[in-house]
């Protein structure tokens, strides 16, 4: 996997989507079953192609609330596990997994 720093320069990231998913199933969902619920929407919307009709019709919910599952799980995600761009780049490329942020709901 790759990634584009903040000077527009590709980087290759040692970890693929399947190691980036299993971080966000161990350290976000945890035991948690409605993180699991909105790490599936969330993952068939993003990596299967799914429309928002076919996620509502599994979970039997609407397609608009669906729609928010989908875009708050992938805005808490972004939150949690965001690179924090001022700490060393050795440090950030030689890092097998993304740096751990705060859970604002532990807070």
């Amino acid at each position: 996997m790759s990634i584009v720093d903040r000077n527009h320069v590709k980087i290759s990231v040692r970890s693929d989507a399947s190691d980036l998913m299993e971080k966000f199933e161990i350290e976000w969902a945890g035991e948690n079953p409605l993180r699991w619920k909105q790490l599936a929407c969330l993952h068939l919307y993003t990596d299967h192609g799914w429309t928002l009709e076919r996620i509502g019709r599994a979970f039997g919910h609407p397609k608009g609330h669906v729609s928010r599952i989908v875009r708050l799980t992938a805005d808490q995600l972004r939150e949690r596990f965001a690179v924090n761009w001022d700490s060393d780049p050795e440090q950030i490329l030689n890092s097998s997994t993304l740096p751990p942020q705060p859970d604002p709901e532990d807070s």
